[in-house]
Parts: structure tokens; C-alpha cells; sequence
């Protein structure tokens, strides 16, 4: 998702926002359709994730939005695949993306607990 709340960072804006990336043995991804609503990007496929709450880190954050979007209560076993600053040269803004990952063994009917890798 691209929602996100602004942090202090030097001289400009960061906007916090954490994904997963739940990979399955044929290689495919999970991902989330966005519905005609969502305030960015609708009607979009994209990965599960959101903006870091006040207080929050980036893993908590990362588990907690995997859980809100797709009721897949996960307490451990994603790893962190990349953390980086993107800034946006003609707005003078930076998205930080933390984007984790695992292998899972997931249909569309059931959701079992992650692979054991």
C-alpha cells in the first residue's frame, strides 16, 4: 500500500511503509487487489502492507498489517528482504520501503503456517 506518516529525518520528509512478500514453492507471490475505493492506487494489484503507526517499528508494523489484511496471524519467521530510502528528486520527499519475506505453502481456501526453511 502506498499510505504512510510522515517522520523527522534530515532535511525532508520520510514516509515509513512496510510489505510482505509470502512466495510459494511454484515462486508465486500473495498479493492484495486494491478496491475502487482505495484512496491510492485502485483497482491495483500490490503487496500486503501498509504506513508504520507512531511508535511502531518496521517489524511490528509488517506483522501487524499482514494481519489486518488478510487474517493471517503470523508472529515470526519473515525475514527482512530490503530496507531503503527512495527519494523523489522533484518533490523532495523519501518513501523508506521495509519489505519482508517467506516461504508459505498458501491456497486461496486455507491459510497453514509458513514452510520451515
Amino acid at each position: 500500500m502506498i499510505y504512510g506518516r510522515l517522520v523527522g529525518f534530515p532535511d525532508r520528509s520520510v514516509i515509513e511503509l512496510a510489505g510482505t512478500l509470502l512466495v510459494d514453492r511454484r515462486g508465486w507471490l500473495l498479493l492484495q487487489e486494491r478496491d475502487d475505493h482505495a484512496p491510492v492506487a485502485p483497482n491495483q494489484w500490490g503487496l500486503v502492507g501498509g504506513h508504520v503507526e507512531p511508535g511502531e517499528d518496521m517489524e511490528t508494523t509488517v506483522y501487524r498489517e499482514l494481519a489486518e489484511e488478510t487474517g493471517l496471524d503470523w508472529h515470526d519467521g519473515l525475514t527482512l528482504w530490503r530496507d531503503q530510502v527512495v527519494a523523489n528528486p522533484r518533490t523532495g520527499q523519501s518513501k523508506r520501503y521495509s519489505i519482508w519475506t517467506a516461504p508459505v505453502d498458501l491456497t486461496d481456501e486455507g491459510s497453514p503456517p509458513p514452510l520451515d526453511c
